[in-house]
């Protein structure tokens, strides 16, 4: 058996959301999208000055800033809603991890599921997601394993021939 204890900060899930919004691909493309709009608009202005009002260059470079600031500022304020709304996210939540399932208890709250209710598994830099469909996760802090811990979980994960993603 494995049992770790965690507690989510608003500034660990506000990493976590900003770290799993740059793993999108239709983010990154934006984000190219506007760098390259405000580069289009500032070599206008620097090699063309004359005709930067009349070409839009202003237009461009100030949609090629929103692009580069909405995304951000719109997943920062829609992720903090997120977490000031769930009072569960908040709780210090215990972990044990069987053979047989994994049992959940928080300060609200407790629970249990088989490892056949698990949809995949991903290790980022900081964080181990467990999925239980493609869209939900639950958030557990690296931090919170003990190097022996963290291994033993990943051995764990791998007899039950669950997808997951490692970071080695």
């Amino acid at each position: 058996m494995i049992e770790i204890h965690t507690k989510l900060e608003l500034k660990d899930y506000l990493k976590l959301s900003r770290t799993l919004m740059f793993r999108r691909g239709i983010v990154i493309v934006f984000m190219i999208i506007g760098v390259y709009a405000i580069a289009v608009s500032l070599i206008t202005r620097l090699w063309f000055p004359q005709t930067f009002h009349n070409s839009g260059g202003l237009y461009t470079l100030l949609l090629g800033v929103f692009i580069l600031l909405s995304y951000p500022v719109i997943n920062y304020f829609n992720s903090k809603k997120i977490f000031n709304s769930h009072a569960r996210l908040k709780e210090e939540i215990t972990y044990q991890f069987t053979d047989e399932n994994i049992k959940i208890a928080g300060e609200s709250f407790s629970g249990e599921k088989t490892w056949d209710k698990v949809y995949k598994i991903l290790e980022l830099k900081d964080w181990i997601l467990i999925y239980q469909n493609k869209f939900v996760a639950t958030i557990l802090k690296k931090a919170s394993f003990s190097g022996e811990q963290l291994q033993a979980f990943k051995n764990l994960v791998k007899s039950k021939n669950i997808k997951a993603k490692w970071k080695y």
